[in-house]
């Protein structure tokens, strides 16, 4: 299951950057995606990610700049 402590462990960073944004992906079912962007976590690697209900999607999704960002 993806969570904030899965993605800070294997990052090996405390904090963790989330997006909520609707993706087309997602539009469908009406609901905000909350994603995790790997950019944000590994500022050395290149390829993003995101989650949403514990499923992966392919890892060449890039983030929006426009995202509201929290940070935890």
């Amino acid at each position: 299951m993806c969570s904030l402590e899965k993605l800070q462990r294997e990052a090996g960073f405390s904090r963790v950057t989330i997006y909520e944004w609707p993706h087309p992906l997602w539009a469908w079912h009406g609901q905000k995606a909350q994603g995790f962007c790997q950019r944000d976590i590994l500022e050395v690697q290149h390829q993003d990610f995101t989650c949403n209900d514990g499923k992966w999607v392919p890892e060449n999704f890039v983030c929006p700049g426009h995202l509201r960002t929290h940070y935890q």
